[in-house]
């Protein structure tokens, strides 16, 4: 795996710091927007929250079959309130739509730590 410097983007407002810094290379770990105060009035909040793509309940199964531990930063991905709950509770197209998404950006990042599954395999874990 190759070590590479890591960042918390500060100003997610778009997306488009963090994308900025994975395409330069680095690692983001967090991405957040601070309050901005001007004249004493916030601007804009906004969070996001952890989510493991291969969930959870799998990690043992990772770990007694491949010694891996997913609980890792190539399987978890920042992910808008909303969006981490359709995830979760969403319809079925919805869920298929937001996978696909995570699992074109992360699927490189798992293979160097010896994660191999397909798109298909990944949306099963879902249903």
């Amino acid at each position: 795996m190759i070590n590479r410097y890591k960042v918390v983007d500060l100003f997610s407002g778009c997306g488009g710091m963090s994308l900025g810094f994975m395409n330069a290379g680095f690692s983001v770990e967090a991405a957040y927007m601070v309050p901005i105060r001007l004249f004493n009035e916030v601007l804009c909040i906004k969070f996001t929250e952890a989510h493991h793509l291969i969930p959870i309940q799998f990690q043992q199964k990772y770990w007694d079959e491949l010694h891996i531990n997913i609980d890792c930063l190539e399987n978890i991905v920042s992910l808008y309130p909303n969006c981490h709950r359709a995830v979760h509770y969403g319809a079925f197209d919805e869920k298929n739509r937001i996978l696909k998404s995570l699992f074109g950006k992360k699927i490189e990042k798992m293979r160097d730590i010896g994660i191999y599954l397909s798109e298909q395999q990944l949306i099963e874990m879902y249903v």
